[in-house]
C-alpha cells in the first residue's frame, strides 16, 4: 500500500508543472480549436432547420483523420519531454527507487491520457451549446446528415450511417472515445519507451509517425488490410467490421492490439529501470 501511495505522488506530482509550463495549454488549446472548428458545422446546420443537435457528434469527428490528426500532434506535445525529468528527479529517483519512480510516471501517462479524452469529450458537447438538445437516440440533425445530403453543405465530418445501424449513440460514443484513448495512451507509452532507450529525439520522430500512419495509408492508395497495422485510425468506427464478414480490423482484434501494445511498451520501460541514467535537461 505505502509502494502505491509513493507512485501516486509521484504520477500527481507530474500535473504540478502544468500550472507552470505553457506547452501544456497550448496542446489542450490546439485540441479545443480543433474540436470546436469541425463542430460549428453541426450548429450551422442547427440553426438553418431549428432543430436542436444530440450531444453524440464525437464519434463523426474522430472518424475524420483532419480532425484526429492535430489532436494526435497536440497529444506529442503533450508527452515530448517523457520520461519527464526534471530537477527534482534525481532526488525522487533516489527516495523512491527506480522501479517506482518509473511506474509513477507510466501511471502519469495513462492519468494524463484520461485527462485529455475526457477534455476533448467534453469539448465536443459544449462547443454545441446553445443549439444542444439531448435525447438518447441519434437525433434528427444527426439522422438526417447520415440518410440525407441535406447537411452537405454544413456540415465538414463524415456522417456514415453505418456507425449509427451499428451502435446505438451512448455506445458508440463510449467505444470511439474508449479507442481513442487507447490511441493516445499508445502514443504516449511508445514515445516513452523509445525516449528511455534512444533519446527524446527518437521518441518525438515516433510520436509523429503514428500521428500521420492513417493519413500516409489512405493517400498511398493502399487497400483495406493496411488498416490492420493502423492503430490510430481504430477510433474511426466506421471502417471497424461489425459482423466478422468484412476484411477490415473487428473491434476485438482493435482493443486487443491497442490494449496489448500499451502492455508491451509499458514492460519494455520498466525493463529499462535498472540501467537508467537520470540526466536532468532543460525541459521543452
Amino acid at each position: 500500500m505505502g509502494s502505491m501511495r509513493v507512485v501516486v505522488r509521484l504520477a500527481t506530482n507530474n500535473f504540478r508543472r502544468w500550472l507552470i509550463e505553457p506547452r501544456y495549454w497550448v496542446s489542450f488549446l490546439l485540441a479545443a480549436f480543433v474540436v470546436h472548428g469541425f463542430s460549428q458545422g453541426f450548429v450551422a446546420f442547427s440553426q438553418v432547420v431549428d432543430v436542436p443537435v444530440a450531444p453524440w457528434t464525437l464519434p463523426f469527428l474522430l472518424g475524420d483523420l483532419r480532425v484526429c490528426m492535430p489532436l494526435f500532434f497536440a497529444v506529442v506535445l503533450l508527452f515530448c519531454d517523457a520520461p519527464f525529468i526534471h530537477d527534482l528527479t534525481p532526488y525522487e529517483s533516489i527516495r523512491a527507487g527506480k522501479v517506482r519512480w518509473l511506474c509513477g510516471q507510466l501511471l502519469y501517462v495513462l492519468l494524463a491520457t484520461l485527462v485529455y479524452v475526457l477534455f476533448v469529450t467534453a469539448v465536443s458537447v459544449l462547443t454545441l451549446v446553445p443549439h444542444l438538445g439531448f435525447t438518447f437516440e441519434w437525433g434528427r440533425i444527426l439522422s438526417t446528415a447520415a440518410l440525407t445530403t441535406a447537411g452537405y453543405n454544413y456540415i465538414d465530418v463524415p456522417v456514415p450511417y453505418v456507425v449509427q445501424a451499428s451502435y446505438t449513440p451512448a455506445c458508440a460514443m463510449a467505444l470511439s472515445s474508449g479507442l481513442f484513448a487507447l490511441e493516445v495512451a499508445l502514443i504516449g507509452l511508445a514515445m516513452f519507451a523509445v525516449n528511455l532507450y534512444s533519446g527524446r529525439a527518437a521518441g518525438i520522430a515516433m510520436g509523429l509517425v503514428a500521428s500521420l500512419a492513417p493519413q500516409l495509408f489512405q493517400f498511398s492508395g493502399s487497400g483495406y488490410w493496411m488498416y490492420h497495422f493502423a492503430p490510430t485510425a481504430w477510433s474511426d468506427l466506421s471502417i471497424l467490421d461489425t459482423t466478422g464478414f468484412s476484411p477490415y480490423p473487428t473491434v476485438s482484434y482493435a482493443l486487443a492490439v491497442l490494449i496489448g501494445a500499451c502492455l508491451v511498451l509499458a514492460a519494455a520501460s520498466l525493463f529499462k529501470a535498472r540501467s537508467l541514467k537520470i540526466d536532468v535537461s532543460k525541459p521543452l
